[in-house]
C-alpha cells in the first residue's frame, strides 16, 4: 500500500457534481487518468493529504473556503506543495484573470469547458512537471492568437506576471511589427522605420490581426527606457482615444476617397500627405498604413477631413491584402477551436519554478 508521499494516479476535481464533471470524468478515464470529484474544499483537502494527487482542477467559487484559500492550503503542505493546481472558472474579466495567474498557478481553464480539450491541458502539464526540471518553459515554445481577443497590451501584462521572455510577432495586414519581452519588461520593439518607443506606442493600438507569441531568451539592447507600468499607463489612454475616434468612423475596411466636388483644399502638412495617398481610393486601415506615422494622429486627420466633408468614406469590396487576412484569421480561429482559449495558453507557460513558492499569506 502506498504512503502518504507517493502520488495515487488520480486527479482531483474540485467542483459541483454536475454533467459536465461527469463527462470530464469520463474523458479522464478514457486517457488513463483515474479522478474523483469533491465538492468542498475542506473534505477536498483532507483527499489531497490522505492521497496526494497527480493534478487538482478547482472551481474558484466554492462554498465554505475558496479556491484561493485551497490552493494556500495546498501549498502550506510538504506533501502536496508541488502538486500541479488548476483553476476551473466563469470568470471572463482580464483583471480577474490577472489575479489569478498572480497566485502562480499552473493554469485555468474557461468555463463551459469541452472535456477533451481539458484533458489535452492536463496531459500537457503533467508532462512538463514529469520532464522540465523546474517547471521551467521549454525555449522557443509558443502559441498563435487573435489581437481582437488578447491586445498587445494583455500579452504585456501576462509576461510581467510570469516574468518571462518571449519575442512576439505581429500582423495587422497589410503590416507586420515585433515586440521584445525580457524578463517581463519591454525592452524593444520594430515598426516600419519608428524609434522603439514609437513603434510600441503604435503596435499598442493594433486591435486586430493576429500574435505568434515565442518564449525565448531575449538578447537585444534596451530601446525602451520607460517602466512598464509608464508606458502601459501611456498606452491605455492613447487606446481610449483610438477606440473612440475610431467609432465615429465608419468600418476599417470602408473606403475613403476625396470629395468629387472638393479642389485644391486648404491643408496642413499632415493633411496634405493624406490627401496625396488619396489619388485613389484607400481602405481606412490601409490608408494608415500607407501614411506611415502615428496612428493616433493619422485617425484624427482623417476625422478631421471627413467632418469638413473634404473626404467620403463608403463601403468597399474585398482586396487581395482582405482575403490574405481573412485567410490568416480563419486558420487562427481553427487553432483556438482546437486548442484552449488565448489567456489560458498563455497562463500554461506560467508554472512555478521548483521550489520557489510565492508566500500567498
Amino acid at each position: 500500500m502506498s504512503g502518504h508521499n507517493s502520488p495515487k494516479q488520480n486527479i482531483l476535481i474540485v467542483d459541483t457534481a454536475s454533467a459536465a464533471t461527469t463527462q470530464l470524468v469520463s474523458a479522464l478515464h478514457d486517457h488513463h487518468l483515474e479522478s474523483v470529484v469533491v465538492e468542498e474544499s475542506t473534505a477536498a483537502i483532507e483527499r489531497a493529504l490522505a492521497e496526494p494527487p497527480l493534478l487538482i482542477l478547482s472551481e474558484v467559487e466554492l462554498p465554505g473556503i475558496d479556491g484561493t484559500e485551497l490552493l494556500k492550503r495546498v501549498r502550506a503542505h510538504a506533501d502536496t506543495q508541488d502538486t500541479p493546481f488548476v483553476f476551473i472558472t466563469r470568470q471572463t474579466e482580464l483583471e480577474a484573470r490577472l489575479r489569478l495567474l498572480a497566485l502562480e498557478i499552473d493554469d485555468f481553464i474557461a468555463k463551459p469547458y469541452y472535456p477533451e480539450e481539458v484533458v489535452a491541458r492536463v496531459e500537457s502539464i503533467l508532462r512538463e512537471s514529469a520532464v522540465t526540471p523546474g517547471g521551467d518553459v521549454p525555449v522557443n515554445q509558443g502559441f498563435t492568437g487573435s489581437l481582437d481577443e488578447m491586445t498587445v497590451m494583455d500579452l504585456i501584462q501576462t509576461l510581467e506576471l510570469g516574468k518571462k521572455s518571449a519575442m512576439i510577432h505581429l500582423v495587422q495586414v497589410p503590416e507586420e511589427g515585433y515586440l521584445f519581452v525580457d524578463k517581463g519588461e519591454v525592452v524593444d520593439a520594430v515598426l516600419r522605420d519608428y524609434t522603439a518607443e514609437e513603434a510600441l506606442d503604435n503596435l499598442m493600438l493594433w486591435l486586430h490581426g493576429y500574435f505568434e507569441l515565442t518564449m525565448q531568451p531575449v538578447q537585444r539592447e534596451r530601446r525602451i527606457l520607460r517602466s512598464n507600468r509608464e508606458l502601459l499607463l501611456a498606452g491605455a489612454q492613447r487606446l481610449h482615444d483610438y477606440r473612440t475616434r475610431s467609432a465615429q468612423l465608419p468600418a476599417m475596411d470602408s473606403y475613403v476617397a476625396r470629395a468629387a466636388e472638393v479642389i485644391n483644399p486648404d491643408l496642413s502638412e499632415r493633411e496634405a500627405r493624406l490627401w496625396a495617398i488619396l489619388e485613389r481610393p484607400q481602405p481606412v486601415r490601409l490608408l494608415i498604413a500607407s501614411l506611415g506615422e502615428d496612428e493616433l494622429r493619422t485617425i484624427e486627420v482623417i476625422q478631421a477631413l471627413w467632418e469638413r466633408k473634404q473626404i467620403v468614406i463608403s463601403p468597399g469590396k474585398a482586396t487581395d491584402a482582405d482575403l490574405i487576412a481573412s485567410n490568416m484569421m480563419r486558420q487562427v480561429s481553427e487553432s483556438h477551436h482546437k486548442s484552449a482559449e488565448p489567456y489560458s495558453r498563455m497562463a500554461s507557460f506560467f508554472t512555478r519554478d521548483g521550489h520557489q513558492k510565492k508566500n500567498l499569506s
